[in-house]
């Protein structure tokens, strides 16, 4: 039993490597994968922020055009907002 078939031996040692072919394949997939989403989320994160800046532009060009119009709706939403609050809790 102390010794070992060579070609038992060697058909193991062709196994592991196969394996670890394989294995190093997988990774590489999923580490492409990971990468592809990274940029992909990053670039949508750019995406947003523009989005966010344009109509944080938007809604001060419509304060400093109509500043009344904009405290009447800043206050009704208040109140709207204060009467669906207290309408949940009471």
């Amino acid at each position: 039993m102390d010794q070992q078939n060579p070609d038992t031996l060697t058909s193991v040692h062709n196994g592991v490597d196969q394996l670890a072919a394989t294995s190093h394949g997988a990774v590489d997939s999923l580490a492409n994968g990971a990468s592809q989403l990274a940029q992909l989320l990053s670039h949508k994160g750019e995406q947003l922020h523009d989005v966010q800046r344009r109509l944080s532009e938007s809604c001060r060009c419509q304060i400093r055009e109509k500043p009344l119009a904009a405290i009447g709706i800043a206050v009704a939403t208040g109140f709207l907002l204060s009467w669906l609050v207290r309408s949940r809790h009471g």
